[in-house]
């Protein structure tokens, strides 16, 4: 009996310290990176410059909660993938679901926590489809190396990466919605 609960107490402490901490932190530091970069895109572009600009990570925002509500059955309401309001809102998606049912309320957690997913998938994509395989390859030396290299940069593939990584970026975090339907 005494094994069972020390292995058991044991076994919670290594999920916590290699499963929930880790992910917490990445989280923590997607969130944060995302508002830096909204703040640096605001003071150089302006509020309605930074809005229009980044127009594309709100919609890839957007989409990513309709794909996990779609995901998790759930009824959808409205969507909006860009509409820009005074209240700051960019963009919505409604939906509604049935509390009785754990499947969808569980799905609350990845609809809320969605623009992570999509827009981490999304930026590896673009990555994919618009840099060099060489960047991909090789060791970090290398593929810094590269990465700062002017032929890179005389490329417009490469300037459209950029922009489109500052875009999806500055949108990746989650909203004060989106942080209540996650908790």
């Amino acid at each position: 009996m005494w094994n069972y609960l020390t292995e058991s107490v044991w076994n919670g402490v290594r999920l916590l310290a290699f499963g929930l901490i880790p992910g917490v932190l990445v989280g923590f530091l997607v969130q944060e990176c995302s508002r830096f970069i909204q703040q640096g895109l605001r003071f150089c572009f302006g509020r309605t410059g930074f809005i229009y600009l980044t127009m594309p990570g709100v919609v890839i925002h957007e989409l990513s909660h309709l794909f996990f509500c779609l995901i998790f059955q759930h009824k959808i309401v409205k969507v909006n993938l860009f509409s820009p309001q005074e209240d700051g809102t960019l963009g919505m998606v409604q939906h509604s679901y049935d509390s009785r049912n754990i499947f969808q309320r569980i799905g609350n957690f990845f609809i809320g926590s969605a623009p992570v997913w999509g827009g981490l998938l999304a930026m590896c994509l673009a990555s994919r489809l618009l840099l060099p395989e060489s960047l991909f390859s090789g060791g970090w030396v290398a593929r810094f190396s590269e990465f700062c290299s002017v032929s890179l940069w005389r490329c417009w593939q490469s300037w459209l990466w950029l922009y489109l990584m500052l875009t999806i970026g500055s949108h990746i975090s989650l909203s004060d919605a989106d942080f209540h339907s996650v908790a």
